[in-house]
């Protein structure tokens, strides 16, 4: 509601003919923090012009009244004598942190590793012996380097880049981030959740990658969207497409604990192909993630989905305002009001069989759900008798892939279980 006061920040702050890409941004109480890359100008191919990872740290107060802003810049970051890579800082989670500020990075052009590395500073810029420490977390699971991901136009699939952390926060001593990788059982384009406790680097990361047979995920982005202080739960979106879905942005909720999510969301479909540039086309690159300022719980995304611009099969930018209410609708629940499996499960002979046993009679509804959130088939909707029922479903018609059976009432989803489909 104030004026605007804009600074320009040094791109080329050591004068030495160098330029700065891929910068983030994070605040503490009293500070702002500016991450980015220094890229060497001689021409080459960014990757291998790149020459350090930097931070900023500058003076919000005086950003606001519109001062000459006090700075410090951590350079010539390293572990064991090579150059931390694509830094990015963790955000505070519910609110702003301080002094201590936190950033991550990897070695995201490896095919496979397990480390990840986490930067610390702890005093403000006009305390003494200002420092940047550097260590390492091991992960349960490896990361790598991803593929470009396919998409239905043969020959120019989407480009992934690389492994980096593209977002990450910090509430209660708890860390949580997300990055691209590949999925190791499928070699499709994928991406990684991270948790790990701030204060304990030795007992590792917990990692999950989220991947699919058919599928395609890149960019994803992470907040926090827990309403009570104990809580870990936090949004996770993405961009996804398939060598037959148009590219398109989904979400879903992490319920902070027991790796329990809830089924994924379309947030905006596809509404053609990317076919704007020679070969591999670009694939929005990067997405965004906010929690709102004033309100726990929401949180505002933006990514990227196919689109017609004129004739042009193009890229657009979607956003979208999520709850973490949204959970009452999609979070999947252990519910005591009702027991129930699906088998075989891997479906490798075309039939599956799913089993329920009800307190009650009342109307349930039994939906096949498929990876980003569409109803493929409504199996059952009808009233069933107490005890014991059981439905069959044909799988033949379906793709080999991962699928969700939800099993619901009028009012609320009473089970999901996740299907795996093998067809020949």
């Amino acid at each position: 509601m104030d004026d605007w006061n804009v600074y320009a920040i040094q791109g080329n702050p050591f004068d030495n003919n160098s330029w700065t890409d891929y910068p983030a941004i994070s605040l503490t109480d009293k500070e702002l923090f500016i991450t980015g890359n220094l890229i060497m100008n001689c021409g080459g191919w960014w990757q291998i012009s790149f020459k350090q990872s930097f931070i900023w740290q500058l003076d919000v107060k005086k950003g606001y009244d519109g001062e000459e802003l006090d700075f410090n810049i951590f350079s010539e970051i390293k572990y064991k004598g090579k150059y931390c890579r694509n830094i990015h800082p963790v955000r505070g989670g519910n609110r702003f942190y301080g002094p201590e500020m936190y950033f991550l990075s990897e070695r995201n052009f490896d095919l496979e590793n397990d480390t990840f590395f986490v930067m610390k500073t702890n005093k403000y810029l006009n305390d003494e012996d200002l420092a940047l420490t550097v260590d390492f977390v091991i992960s349960d699971e490896k990361y790598g380097m991803p593929p470009d991901a396919q998409k239905p136009i043969a020959g120019k699939p989407l480009a992934t880049n690389d492994s980096r952390v593209l977002g990450a926060f910090f509430h209660d001593d708890r860390i949580q981030f997300v990055g691209n990788c590949v999925g190791t059982n499928t070699g499709h384009a994928s991406f990684y959740h991270g948790i790990f406790d701030a204060r304990q680097l030795d007992k590792g990361v917990h990692f999950n990658i989220f991947s699919d047979s058919i599928m395609e995920y890149g960019y994803p982005n992470i907040s926090y969207c827990g309403t009570l202080p104990e809580s870990q739960q936090s949004i996770i979106s993405y961009d996804y497409s398939s060598f037959k879905t148009q590219p398109g942005m989904g979400a879903f909720i992490y319920k902070g604990d027991n790796d329990k999510y809830s089924l994924p969301i379309v947030l905006k479909e596809g509404e053609s192909n990317i076919d704007i540039i020679t070969g591999t086309q670009r694939w929005g690159d990067y997405s965004a993630s906010q929690p709102r300022y004033n309100k726990n719980g929401q949180v505002w995304v933006a990514g990227t989905y196919a689109k017609y611009y004129n004739t042009k099969q193009a890229y657009g930018r979607w956003i979208a305002s999520l709850n973490s209410n949204l959970e009452d609708e999609v979070y999947i629940p252990e519910s005591d009001k009702l027991t129930s499996t699906v088998y075989p499960n891997p479906v490798s002979d075309n039939r599956a069989t799913i089993e329920f046993n009800l307190e009650q009679d009342e109307v349930i509804i039994v939906q096949l759900v498929d990876v980003i959130g569409k109803n493929i088939a409504d199996i059952y909707n009808a009233e069933a008798q107490r005890g014991r029922n059981r439905v069959s479903i044909s799988t033949e018609p379906l793709s080999s892939g991962i699928y969700f059976v939800v099993i619901k009432n009028d009012s609320e989803i009473l089970k999901t279980h996740k299907i795996s489909v093998i067809n020949n």
